[in-house]
């Protein structure tokens, strides 16, 4: 039996909930408010292990596949890896472009330290097929993340590294839970 609503399946949390709406029409606003709260205030370990997962996920022989010979021309396989990686990480950094435009920054910033904090986790695996053939991904990754937080979306200046001086990676997080990439608070 599940613990906690984490522990469900996103298919029976689904299904609960919509016997509980049947069941107790009364809450629904109250269900619904929560609802909202919760999609305006994610939670940055909960957005690292929705990562973890799709990157569990992923087949490295359905990766692999995508490697070699084509019409276009050659593709690699770490470049095939970091295909795969980047469109399984895209909804997540959707999210995090979406909540910055919205000017949301606690939720931006729970998607950014999520992001990282994923990443982080996936470099530490001490095996992992796909982390094997591409090991700068999640660094890049993070990187990634950390700039658009601080650029506030703004993909030129992350790209340049042009920082707003006023948003930084926190530190405290980052000294507590990726404790190996200092160079996240380091940047300037």
């Amino acid at each position: 039996m599940a613990e906690k609503i984490a522990d469900f399946e996103p298919w029976l949390a689904k299904r609960v909930l919509e016997q509980l709406f049947k069941r107790h029409p009364e809450l629904r606003s109250e269900i619904l408010k929560l609802a909202t709260d919760a999609a305006n205030n994610p939670d940055e370990f909960s957005i690292a292990a929705e990562i973890e997962e799709v990157i569990n996920d992923l087949d490295e022989g359905d990766v692999l596949k995508r490697s070699g010979r084509r019409r276009g021309g050659y593709t690699s396989e770490p470049e095939a890896v970091g295909e795969a990686l980047t469109e399984a990480m895209e909804p997540f950094f959707d999210k995090l472009q979406h909540h910055l435009e919205l000017g949301n920054d606690v939720a931006a910033l729970a998607f950014c330290k999520g992001i990282v904090l994923a990443m982080y986790r996936f470099s530490q695996c001490d095996i992992h097929p796909l982390l094997e053939l591409y090991e700068e991904y999640p660094a890049e990754t993070a990187d990634w993340a950390a700039r658009l937080w601080r650029t506030v979306g703004d993909v030129d200046k992350a790209s340049m590294r042009t920082f707003d001086l006023g948003r930084e990676f926190p530190e405290d997080f980052a000294k507590r839970y990726v404790p190996d990439w200092e160079w996240l608070i380091d940047e300037g």
